[in-house]
């Protein structure tokens, strides 16, 4: 998850808020302190909010092993494609 992306506003000024860091709490990623900055500099609040995983809306697919299963059906091209696009390429 890009937590970046998300549209988290200054409780004192309404100015748009950018993560400075993250700190997970735990090893799977369930909950995590985010450090945030105001980006209106006459502000300069910063604050801590937390994250917390609430539940899955559709399981991954790393995990239910169908990715591996449409890949081994993929010819050899189509795979090295495959893998290019995985590897960020």
């Amino acid at each position: 998850m890009d937590m970046r992306r998300q549209k988290i506003k200054c409780r004192c000024c309404g100015a748009p808020a950018i993560i400075q860091k993250t700190v997970w709490k735990t090893d799977n990623y369930d909950f995590a302190d985010a450090y945030y900055r105001c980006t209106r500099l006459e502000c300069g609040h910063t604050w801590v909010m937390n994250l917390t995983y609430s539940h899955t809306l559709v399981p991954s697919g790393l995990q239910s092993g169908v990715l591996k299963l449409l890949i081994e059906r993929l010819g050899p091209e189509e795979k090295q494609m495959a893998l290019e696009l995985l590897q960020g390429g």
